[in-house]
């Protein structure tokens, strides 16, 4: 199940805007957004906005959205304790349809082929910020390492 992101909506797309041979979408993905999205997590926004870039195909029933999303992130480094800048980079695909979502806890949220299966919009709105919320939270690192790497001397040397 797609968790909820508190606030508005920041990634909706409009049904009517989709041309019958699909359409692009880009949204910049705020740092307050990111702030409230993780709040639960041990990663925060990097001060430099992100981005979703969205592909939609009408299907019938529904549509298949195809899209990348890129965000710069902070979190504490695994080796040396220091902020380490992560750089994401998410690819994500899902079958969205009409109709209201039955509640189900035995249903996976991601398939086999690595896509977010099928997810539920009403009315004429898909709104995306749970499926962007829920891709980058499981793209996050469990262990994140500084980029440029880190060694055991750094945790004796005094920050710069």
């Amino acid at each position: 199940m797609l968790l909820a992101v508190p606030g508005k909506r920041t990634f909706a797309i409009h049904t009517v805007k989709i041309e019958p041979s699909g359409s692009d979408f880009v949204f910049e993905v705020p740092d307050a957004w990111l702030d409230a999205a993780l709040e639960a997590c041990d990663a925060s926004p990097a001060g430099r906005p992100g981005e979703v870039a969205v592909n939609v195909s009408p299907i019938s029933p529904g549509y298949y959205l195809t899209g990348t999303i890129h965000v710069h992130l902070g979190a504490a480094c695994a080796r040396c304790l220091r902020t380490a800048a992560l750089d994401l980079s998410v690819p994500f695909k899902v079958h969205m349809t009409p109709g209201t979502p039955e509640p189900r806890d035995d249903v996976e949220t991601v398939a086999e082929d690595g896509s977010l299966g099928t997810a539920h919009f009403q009315g004429e709105e898909m709104v995306l910020d749970s499926l962007v919320r829920e891709s980058i939270v499981l793209a996050l690192p469990m262990n994140p390492h500084c980029p440029e790497g880190c060694s055991i001397e750094d945790l004796y040397r005094d920050e710069d």
